[in-house]
């Protein structure tokens, strides 16, 4: 197993009849593609449960100290 490393990803809900949701979530992962995945599952557990994966855009991600 590699070492965790903390992630910040950049999410933006895309446009719809729905709130919307511009910001960040920080997680632990492997890589940025893991980091990815385990933000938008963050996202789904918490405030957002209804909404699946075609409703984000990953903006960007960035390693944190």
């Amino acid at each position: 197993m590699e070492t965790l490393t903390k992630y910040r990803v950049w999410i933006r809900s895309v446009p719809g009849f729905y709130a919307q949701y511009d910001g960040k979530v920080d997680v632990l992962a492997e890589d940025e593609d893991q980091a990815k995945e385990r933000a938008l599952m963050e996202l789904k557990r918490g405030a957002f449960p209804d909404r699946g994966r075609s409703m984000w855009r990953v903006e960007r991600v960035e390693k944190i100290a």
